[in-house]
């Protein structure tokens, strides 16, 4: 539990609600339509959102930190099939990161991922 008052929590669903933008480029202009999910850039919340949002995701594994949008885990063995077993697991098992991805709307994939050895 976070402990973030009803009062905050309410406030930023109202916050987030009902956005709507456009397309505007060249000599185009597209009707307005909802923003589903993020925030205005800049915003200076964001931090604090992000936060909150990915709180869940650095709770799935003790040696698992977050720093805004990124997720470091940390893996130590005797041997490098060891460590990335270690990292295989927190990702891919029940309640593991794929899973907070999916049900979080949030992307995960090799084109974004880093492992260092």
């Amino acid at each position: 539990m976070a402990g973030v008052p009803r009062e905050h929590t309410d406030w930023m669903i109202h916050r987030f609600s009902g956005q709507t933008t456009r397309l505007l480029f060249d000599d185009f202009v597209s009707e307005p339509f909802d923003i589903l999910d993020g925030f205005d850039q800049g915003d200076p919340g964001s931090v604090l959102y992000y936060l909150f949002y990915n709180m869940p995701l650095a709770r799935i594994d003790s040696d698992s930190g977050i720093y805004i949008d990124d997720l470091h885990n940390l893996a130590i063995g005797d041997t490098l099939e060891e460590t990335t077993q270690k990292i295989r697991d927190v990702v891919t098992r029940r309640g593991g990161v794929n899973e907070w991805g999916v049900e979080s709307n949030s992307e995960f994939g090799a084109t974004k991922d880093q492992v260092i050895h």
